[in-house]
């Protein structure tokens, strides 16, 4: 972080005329946003289109974003338009797509069933718990009194796979139903949400008070994930591998090996289509998350991480933020690095 918002600024106009076209396009009368899974980058899930917590969360943090740079832009009256946007989306959210334990989708065809009671009667086939229902947490939008869905993590009727966290939960009776398509979201490993659902913890860990888990699950998923990033080659070596999905309990890369059976076809992508898929976030994973790297809202670095008991130390240099470089280290017991135990952050230039 740089602190120069000057872009942002001098387009807010322009990013403000982007969310009006969403409202106008996928805004219902319900409060609430509809988007298709396929659109929104879930090919073949459970639940289908309808008033998902991507889209809607999604809107949420485009509105808290626009109110603050209105505000650094003078413009108060816009601040406080697009704050409010903000609190709709999350009072229907909230109300509407919360079904007793979790966030879920109300499927295009459950929609006319809402009522000001909550979350409708669903069909069976599309009610479902899915791994997008923790997105909301991505922008720390659910208020206190939510935190109980997270216990789905380390569920293996849930999500708890062995080698990575499931897009859809496995008792559901169309958990991994057969579709004539390499990308499925219905049960398989995907790292971008795997992404999205980290770093929700990593906000539930750090902002919110509650007892359903700790940060050794969130270094423990950490660590899962990363050593899902490899491929064993046939000859038997491993190699650092990132591609779209997994299988949750064997790691296999799915759509990779789909495509490769099938002779690696040009209309679905050709050689190697997943190679270095644009699908990790792993950098961020580790400062923002693990190392609790951050601002803390008032524009002042902060350090809150979720580290190990047993880590002894850890280093970041050349950090930038806020136009200026600094150092940021853990030493437990000052012997590491000379300079005294515990958390320090030094700033290396002005």
């Amino acid at each position: 972080m740089r602190g120069d918002y000057t872009i942002a600024l001098d387009n807010l106009d322009k990013i403000c005329a982007n969310y009006e076209m969403w409202e106008q396009e996928k805004k219902r009368p319900q409060g609430l946003f509809w988007s298709h899974d396929d659109r929104d980058a879930m090919e073949f899930s459970i639940s289908g289109p309808g008033f998902r917590p991507t889209l809607n969360s999604y809107m949420y943090g485009d509105a808290c974003a626009i109110s603050v740079f209105a505000n650094m832009d003078g413009k108060k009256e816009l601040a406080e338009k697009y704050r409010h946007k903000a609190e709709e989306i999350k009072e229907k959210l909230q109300k509407y797509l919360w079904d007793k334990d979790f966030f879920k989708v109300i499927p295009e065809g459950d929609i006319g069933k809402m009522s000001e009671e909550g979350f409708p009667e669903v069909e069976k086939e599309r009610n479902v718990r899915e791994e997008i229902g923790y997105i909301p947490w991505y922008f720390n939008l659910p208020d206190a009194g939510y935190e109980k869905a997270f216990c789905q993590l380390l569920d293996e009727d849930g999500f708890k796979g062995r080698r990575g966290i499931r897009t859809a939960e496995k008792r559901h009776e169309r958990y991994c139903y057969p579709a004539d398509h390499e990308c499925l979201w219905n049960g398989p490993v995907w790292p971008y949400a795997t992404t999205q659902t980290l770093a929700a913890l990593a906000n539930l860990l750090q902002n919110y008070r509650q007892s359903y888990l700790h940060k050794g699950d969130y270094y423990r998923l950490l660590k899962e994930y990363a050593e899902s990033h490899h491929l064993k080659r046939e000859n038997g070596k491993v190699v650092p591998w990132i591609d779209e999905n997994l299988d949750s309990e064997t790691g296999d890369w799915i759509a990779r090996r789909i495509l490769k059976e099938n002779g690696w076809k040009e209309e679905t992508g050709g050689y190697e289509r997943g190679k270095d898929y644009n699908h990790s976030m792993y950098c961020d994973l580790i400062l923002s998350g693990l190392l609790g790297i951050g601002d803390d809202g008032r524009g002042m670095l902060k350090v809150n991480p979720l580290i190990p008991e047993s880590w002894e130390y850890f280093r970041v240099e050349n950090l930038m933020f806020g136009g200026k470089c600094y150092e940021v280290f853990y030493d437990r017991t000052g012997e590491k690095y000379g300079r005294g135990s515990g958390i320090h952050i030094e700033c290396q230039s002005a």
